[in-house]
């Protein structure tokens, strides 16, 4: 039987990890298991923000060149050693949110997910985020980071931190059973929340809802319904917005490879008909999809390794991934610049002799190459080795310590490189 097949495993290491067991040994770092109350998962509901955002409009009109987008050089680095949280030195990515603050992977005994956080001087808050027993996410803002939580039995939340790692507040996904949830950054900050869960009655039927967060995790309308399915196959989804603040929500169940999409307002609502988005070319895998905004308007999706469709903003209709990205499979695709250029993180490959060789590749907002930045080797195994790129364009990568022991993890960033 799985890991997962025994989920009390995972729920009785998580409330070890809570109470302080096994931690890490620099700064102390305290688990997060915050309490919240019900008064504030039922707070008062922001207005919705305007259907179109001031720099979705200034990033069309005022494009970069390569010269305003590449870097003469990599520059000054900074670096972090910490006592890993797990004997097997589970060290993974790590991101950055927009004032600075590093969110370290650094998983705890038995696979639980957790993040280490530090300062952009690699100075340890003495806070770790612990993730959820089935599924987590961390989101980068542009103050602190939000965290989303799959847990045991069948529930999903959304966390929201500090830039230190303050707990602020927590909202559940309601009605349970939660059957999948995902989330996106809105790139004008927050978050967009995607679920399904049980509809009740006799039938077996299941709910899509959507609900927008605001950076301190309130949340800025109530949820909204989508689509209502009858079936008993598995439930898949992917949420994504755009820079005008639109939001496309993809599902699809596991008897069929073809996702459904429709686009929201920034209230929720509908906007236009749903359509048919893509083929999946690998139906049997539930977890191989993202989608990634792209500058102006509009979303790219990625399923498995290749970049296969370009979503138009607002727009019932699927076009071709862009030439530049399906020229690029395995790469993943972030926002760089103020979210008016491109860096492509290619998959890392190795060199014989040498080690794990890193590289960004750099486009403008209409595909031009501007070059790759290639990073020193960190280690010698490409193996879940990633690139990290922040909110504020810091590129974070993990280090391999020549260690017997192995209970350390390592990261070496470059601040602000793509800023």
């Amino acid at each position: 039987m799985t890991w997962h097949e025994k989920p009390w495993r995972r729920v009785l290491v998580a409330v070890l990890l809570a109470r302080g067991l096994g931690g890490c040994t620099t700064g102390e770092p305290s688990w997060s298991e915050p309490t919240v109350t019900r008064d504030e998962e039922t707070r008062a509901l922001e207005p919705a923000e305007q259907e179109e955002s001031l720099s979705a409009r200034w990033n069309t009109e005022h494009p970069l060149s390569c010269a305003d987008i590449r870097p003469e050089q990599l520059g000054p680095s900074r670096s972090f050693v910490t006592q890993a949280l797990s004997r097997e030195a589970a060290c993974g990515p790590g991101t950055s949110e927009g004032s600075g603050s590093l969110a370290l992977r650094n998983d705890g005994p038995l696979g639980v997910v957790a993040w280490t956080l530090v300062s952009s001087k690699g100075v340890p808050f003495g806070r770790t985020l612990l993730g959820g027993d089935f599924g987590s996410e961390l989101l980068a803002q542009r103050r602190g980071v939000h965290l989303l939580i799959d847990s045991f039995p069948a529930a999903a939340r959304l966390q929201a931190y500090s830039s230190e790692g303050e707990f602020l507040r927590q909202t559940s996904f309601l009605p349970a059973p939660i059957r999948a949830s995902d989330v996106a950054a809105d790139p004008d900050g927050g978050t967009v929340a995607a679920w399904w869960s049980a509809a009740g009655g006799e039938a077996e039927a299941w709910n899509l809802w959507v609900q927008s967060f605001d950076e301190k995790g309130r949340p800025r309308a109530s949820p909204r319904l989508v689509r209502t399915l009858h079936t008993s196959e598995s439930l898949v989804l992917l949420v994504g917005v755009d820079q005008r603040g639109r939001t496309l929500v993809l599902w699809r169940t596991s008897g069929t490879g073809v996702w459904e999409g429709q686009w929201l307002k920034r209230d929720g609502t509908a906007y236009k008909q749903s359509f048919s988005a893509a083929e999946d070319p690998d139906p049997s895998n539930l977890f191989s999809g993202r989608l990634r905004p792209l500058v102006g308007e509009g979303l790219v999706l990625r399923l498995g390794d290749q970049w296969v469709r370009q979503f138009p903003s607002g727009e019932p209709t699927a076009l071709p991934a862009p030439g530049w990205l399906a020229d690029s499979p395995g790469s993943d695709l972030t926002l760089i610049r103020h979210d008016r250029a491109y860096a492509l993180v290619l998959p890392p490959t190795p060199v014989a002799g040498s080690g794990c060789q890193e590289r960004v590749a750099l486009f403008t907002r209409d595909g031009e190459p501007c070059g790759d930045l290639v990073f020193p080797f960190g280690g010698s195994d490409c193996s879940g080795r990633s690139l990290g790129i922040g909110r504020e364009g810091t590129v974070i990568q993990q280090l391999e310590l020549n260690i017997p022991a192995n209970d350390q993890c390592a990261w070496r960033w470059w601040p602000r490189l793509l800023r």
